[in-house]
């Protein structure tokens, strides 16, 4: 298989993250896996602030509202009143935590299955590679 001059080919096909989300489409996994992670360093203990969440994700506050919106109407987030500070943060429901565990342990099936047929030093010179061509697309961005 040599190496590809397709873009589209090379970062879609090649690299086909989809048939790993069987639960979840993948944008919403990958926003609730961000908050989730957002939430771990929250100042709000149970969940997140929106403008937390929106610098957690270098998002708009406008583009997080949405996107927290749609996730709302998909019954994986639900608004909540912080008393003390009287500000509303947004918590993962019991339905968006059960979505992104399972999801998790398809992704850890998966990669036990990768490390168990693909010999060690190939699989860290993959790494090693994709380390680098997430780099350059991170300055590119």
């Amino acid at each position: 298989m040599g190496i590809t001059n397709n873009a589209e080919e090379f970062l879609l096909r090649i690299l086909n993250f989809e048939i790993v989300f069987e639960f979840a489409e993948k944008t919403d996994y990958l926003f609730l896996y961000k908050i989730k992670e957002c939430i771990k360093h929250s100042e709000c203990p149970e969940g997140a602030y929106l403008s937390e969440v929106a610098n957690y994700m270098d998002l708009s506050m406008p583009a997080t509202s949405k996107m927290i919106t749609n996730l709302e109407k998909k019954g994986y987030i639900i608004w909540k009143l912080d008393e003390k500070k009287e500000q509303t943060y947004i918590a993962l429901t019991s339905k968006a935590i059960e979505l992104t565990n399972c999801e998790k342990n398809k992704i850890i099936s998966i990669y036990d299955k990768v490390v168990s047929e693909i010999d060690p030093d190939d699989l860290e010179t993959t790494r090693n590679t994709l380390e680098k061509i997430r780099q350059v697309m991170e300055e590119t961005k």
